[in-house]
């Protein structure tokens, strides 16, 4: 019996699509929430409007994950836990991709004021405790920074994706095959 064979890369470009602009609305509007001033119950009122904000894009992704995975096994009459594993992996690679590259353009050319404020605040706060090579060692991080983020942002989506991934296709195939397994 000849297997049918699926093209899972671009099966999962549209869903990394989705997911990786899910996060970049969640990047924009973050920004914007957090552009506007404030202090006492305001400031409260927006820490607690980014909490929910995040709160919302985090559940989102989760069920739009989980959503795309069923989607795709059940589209192809799929129930091997290994292939639907794959499937996410690959979605996962597109969305972190696609997210880390708008966060490094946002950071270098959208809005580079944003970094060197948020730069600014942190040593500020932590000036006290640092000596003069400590400053200066950190200063001479700020224009790694944007780089820095791409690589941690790249790693921390993809390996979320990965975890997701595997809780997800053992939900949809449970009890089939192992996908950490070698085939045989």
């Amino acid at each position: 019996m000849e297997e049918n064979k699926v093209n899972i890369w671009s099966e999962a470009s549209v869903p990394g699509l989705v997911l990786g602009a899910v996060s970049i609305a969640y990047l924009v509007l973050n920004s914007l929430i957090t552009g506007l001033a404030g202090t006492g119950m305001v400031a409260f009122l927006i820490g607690t409007l980014t909490f929910v904000v995040w709160a919302g894009k985090f559940i989102l992704c989760i069920w739009l994950f989980g959503f795309f995975q069923k989607k795709f096994a059940k589209a192809h009459g799929i129930t091997e836990r290994k292939k639907i594993f794959h499937y996410g992996l690959v979605v996962a690679g597109f969305s972190a991709l696609l997210y880390s590259v708008f966060s490094l353009a946002y950071m270098l050319y959208i809005n580079p004021e944003a970094l060197n404020a948020s730069f600014d605040m942190a040593m500020q706060q932590y000036a006290p405790m640092m000596d003069p090579a400590t400053m200066e060692s950190m200063e001479n991080l700020r224009s790694d920074m944007p780089v820095a983020t791409f690589i941690v942002n790249l790693l921390w989506c993809f390996l979320f994706g990965t975890i997701l991934s595997a809780i997800f296709s053992a939900r949809i195939a449970p009890e089939t095959d192992n996908p950490f397994q070698d085939e045989q």
